[in-house]
């Protein structure tokens, strides 16, 4: 694996190499004005203009070590790494406003939540630790972090605005109640891991 991104040419078979990560890529999202944001192993975000081919800014110093995900919308964006580290950043100020140890080992998947009311949230899973974190996204504060999986969580996807649904490698999904403190609700015994 090698550290560039390639932004191929939709009408010629020609790539442009995007240079900057000094390790391998672990992430990219791309939004609709053509600005992207990659993330990689080498612990750092940066932020591109896919017109111009550059790099916009980089965030550094939210993490010490591989990022293996984020969830980006508007200027917030949540990176997080495998030492379990989270990093809440505002790409208009380009700085990590908080950072959180919630899990321990590597966080697998962020999700970000808004129902449009009272719930703002941050979703993490851990890879790892088999946990669920919530913080709110009004207070900046953990509001939950349950162990509810014995292996992995590979999978977070939120069910009609009000449940959770984690799917792990202990070969089980589960729904978590967003109205009753996160508690798990019902679980699914599945025949493999759920990914």
């Amino acid at each position: 694996m090698d550290c560039k991104l390639c932004l191929w040419d939709n009408k010629t078979v020609r790539c442009d190499d995007l240079t900057g990560h000094k390790g391998s890529i672990s992430k990219v999202k791309v939004d609709s004005n053509n600005v992207a944001i990659s993330t990689s192993y080498d612990a750092s975000l940066l932020v591109w203009d896919l017109a111009t081919k550059e790099c916009l800014q980089g965030l550094f110093k939210g993490h010490k070590d591989a990022i293996t995900t984020f969830e980006w919308y508007n200027s917030l964006l949540v990176s997080a790494a495998r030492d379990g580290s989270l990093a809440f950043w505002d790409i208009n100020v380009g700085k990590a406003f908080k950072k959180s140890s919630t899990h321990e080992g590597a966080v697998s998947k962020v999700k970000l939540f808004d129902d449009g009311d009272e719930s703002n949230l941050i979703i993490s899973a851990g890879l790892n630790d088999g946990v669920v974190g919530v913080h709110d996204m009004r207070t900046n504060k953990l509001v939950s972090c349950e162990r509810v999986h014995s292996g992995a969580i590979n999978m977070i996807e939120i069910y009609n605005n009000s449940m959770i649904v984690t799917g792990s490698a202990d070969k089980s999904l589960k729904l978590l109640d967003i109205s009753n403190k996160f508690k798990s609700i019902q679980t699914m015994k599945t025949t493999d891991s759920v990914f």
